[in-house]
């Protein structure tokens, strides 16, 4: 029903319902269960948070349907050629959401199959921790999207080629530091569940490492799939679910949940290196933003560097001591190599958006561009 509420508003051109749509059902749910753990002294039972789960989807969608656009409840005129499009466009991302599908849940089969009963948990609670990150991925993935596909549509070179050379990078590294801060912020897992689930604090560090260049390649994938490759986009995804699936049965035997988090963060990595050569052969595009491909890799080391040293550290106050030595290099590297110029604020000024994000803005690119 949620698939389908979106494309109602996607269809209608109601952009900003369609993004609340996408991310909202994951923020309540986020909220609905923090408020659960508050509200019962952190003893919330599993039917209480199947509860709060039912309850953000349930004001999700009530919200959806009484706010529907008009324009999305009349009926499309019929175009053979649209349709055919539309079919061409689509049909690969069955095989995207199957392999999707693999992604998300093979890795705690593995820990199931072959781990301690506690590791399961252990797993369970890491990846729902990185999921944060991925509905901040989703909101934006659907602001963005249809700027590139409106820019491919009206053969805009210059603004994909903009994209490519300037927002990439600067995506790269500021979902390095989101993931970083996102790593440290773990630490509290143990604070709200419980001593028992200390051992999913590395789990989700090492998780983030892959998470990372997952997101960073969901921002290549809107780019891939502007300009009509989803084909190539199918076949990363295929790629994906291979690796994750063949590293989690090597892995996971040895080292439990720790091996199943690794499997998953090294086949998010090396499927997300991929879109080098795919992004490289779009058309009108050519190499150029390989320079700046470069320093985005570069932004997306700091969280694998939190993940080896999450794996080799085992307290807390060294984890966040380390969290806290990567995140200042993590400001140095970003004024030294200039990825967040000065002039961007500039380039930005046709944009609409909120005058306190604006200034915000503004005073970041003149702390951190020059």
């Amino acid at each position: 029903m949620i698939f389908a509420l979106r494309a109602a508003y996607q269809t209608a051109g109601a952009f900003r319902g369609y993004a609340l749509l996408s991310a909202g059902p994951r923020v309540l749910n986020v909220l609905l269960i923090a408020g659960l753990f508050v509200l019962l002294a952190r003893r919330a039972t599993a039917s209480g948070i199947l509860v709060a789960q039912l309850a953000a989807l349930l004001g999700v969608l009530a919200a959806a349907v009484l706010f529907l656009p008009r324009a999305a409840l009349q009926l499309p005129r019929r175009d053979e050629a649209v349709f055919r499009r539309t079919a061409a466009y689509s049909w690969p991302l069955i095989f995207w959401s199957l392999a999707s599908l693999v992604v998300n849940w093979f890795g705690l089969a593995a820990v199931k199959r072959y781990g301690a009963a506690a590791d399961v948990g252990h797993f369970a609670v890491a990846w729902q921790a990185v999921t944060v990150l991925t509905a901040l991925q989703v909101a934006t993935l659907n602001a963005v999207t249809p700027l590139l596909m409106s820019l491919a549509a009206e053969k805009r070179r210059d603004g994909l080629t903009r994209y490519v050379e300037d927002a990439l990078p600067q995506t790269a590294w500021a979902i390095g530091l989101g993931c970083v801060l996102l790593g440290a912020a773990a630490e509290a897992i143990p604070l709200l569940f419980g001593a028992d689930y200390a051992p999913s604090v590395v789990l989700t560090q090492v998780l983030l490492a892959g998470v990372a260049f997952g997101a960073f390649a969901a921002f290549q994938e809107a780019l891939v799939k502007a300009l009509d490759r989803v084909k190539a986009t199918a076949c990363v995804m295929a790629a994906l679910a291979a690796m994750n699936v063949l590293l989690a049965l090597a892995l996971t035997p040895r080292l439990g949940a720790l091996g199943a988090a690794a499997a998953a963060a090294a086949a998010l990595i090396l499927s997300a290196l991929l879109y080098i050569p795919i992004v490289e052969a779009l058309p009108g595009l050519g190499s150029c933003g390989s320079a700046g491909r470069g320093r985005a890799w570069l932004g997306l080391l700091a969280p694998v560097v939190l993940a080896v040293a999450a794996v080799c550290l085992d307290r807390a106050l060294w984890r966040l001591t380390a969290a806290a030595g990567i995140l200042l290099t993590w400001l140095v590297l970003a004024r030294a190599v200039n990825v967040f110029p000065a002039a961007t604020p500039a380039r930005l000024a046709d944009m609409r958006m909120p005058e306190p994000l604006r200034r915000a803005l503004t005073f970041f690119y003149a702390r951190m561009g020059r």
